[in-house]
């Protein structure tokens, strides 16, 4: 099924997004990939961003699924105002909040590779490395190293894009 193709191809890269490789690199910081992290792929989409997919060890997180996110404008070439949806479980409605996401640049990348937002209305701004980003294909996968929880990742989909299988490249 394509949620169990998408599932299986998610839960590879997420096992990439935690081990080094021989070189020790990690993928996010491979040269080799650097094509596929480019955080502009994420920032000019216009469409809904779902997360479909989310780790389990980013507890600090909504630890459900159910959060979406949209570019409402860019303030400068680094910053940008997004609207982010979500509801926790225990709740019956759904929150939506602004907040501000900056794109950076980590280790030998020459582009902005990384984005920092908060997953959650007046939580802590979490910073994610950008692991793959297709805007074409409208899917991205981010990963994020928290503190005594470890490393994680998280599956954005289009909302075109939410119903197919993750690329396999």
């Amino acid at each position: 099924t394509n949620a169990g193709s998408t599932m299986g191809i998610f839960g590879c890269v997420c096992i990439l997004a935690s081990v080094m490789f021989v070189s020790g690199i990690f993928y996010e910081e491979d040269p080799a990939y650097f094509h596929h992290h480019h955080a502009s792929e994420i920032t000019v989409v216009n469409d809904l961003l779902y997360v479909k997919e989310q780790s389990q060890s980013l507890y600090q997180l909504p630890k459900n699924p159910c959060q979406a996110m949209r570019r409402l404008s860019q303030v400068d070439p680094n910053t940008f105002k997004f609207i982010v949806y979500y509801a926790l479980p225990a709740e019956r409605g759904r929150t939506a909040f602004l907040t501000t996401l900056t794109t950076t640049t980590t280790g030998r990348h020459a582009h902005p590779n990384s984005v920092a937002h908060q997953t959650i209305q007046g939580g802590h701004v979490f910073h994610f490395k950008v692991m793959f980003a297709d805007q074409r294909m409208g899917c991205f996968i981010l990963t994020t190293f928290i503190p005594h929880y470890g490393k994680g990742c998280r599956l954005l989909q289009t909302s075109a894009s939410i119903n197919k299988p993750v690329p396999r490249e």
